[in-house]
């Protein structure tokens, strides 16, 4: 009877090329959070939870922080790489905004006035404060929502404040 002999053929190793995380800032839209990583077998694949894996490369719309995994599925000629992961951040943005115009010539007439015409902020709330003077800000939790308003004949200095929301940057009175 004749003998036989086994022979295992190994898995061969992939090289993997890692993705890179993405410069980013918020946009209200959907963004890629990374450049796809490669391999020369098997299969690349994401996520961003390290349980769920696929080829899509992962997206992320809010400003903060992303934890990216990724792995090669090496299939029947290749092995398989552990996991990795990197963090990704996408920054919040600069808020855009109309900023308050002057209030048309007042006059006194005894009664409260409003000293501006409120400006628009996609992106936070615009706040105001009155000053002492034209250089130096009011404490920044003295701002309010309320437009300013004078009664009595004189000079105002009313500041303006930007407070972003989750998104995007304050701007600073």
């Amino acid at each position: 009877e004749p003998d036989k002999v086994e022979v295992t053929v190994a898995k061969a190793t992939p090289t993997v090329t890692a993705p890179t995380a993405k410069t980013l800032i918020y946009t209200g839209e959907a963004q890629e959070l990374v450049t796809a990583g490669s391999t020369t077998g098997g299969e690349m694949q994401y996520s961003l939870d390290g349980t769920n894996y696929s080829t899509t490369v992962p997206k992320g719309t809010e400003a903060g922080n992303y934890t990216v995994y990724f792995k090669v599925v090496g299939g029947d000629n290749y092995a398989d790489t552990p996991a990795a992961s990197f963090t990704v951040t996408i920054a919040s943005a600069d808020t855009g905004n109309t900023k308050p115009g002057a209030a048309d010539a007042l006059t006194y007439t005894g009664e409260a006035q409003a000293l501006v015409t409120g400006g628009s902020v996609p992106g936070g709330d615009l706040l105001y404060a009155l000053g002492t003077d034209a250089t130096t800000a009011p404490a920044l939790d003295s701002f309010t929502k309320d437009v300013p308003t004078g009664t009595n004949a004189g000079t105002y200095y009313v500041w303006y404040y930007v407070k972003g929301d989750a998104n995007h940057n304050d701007v600073l009175p």
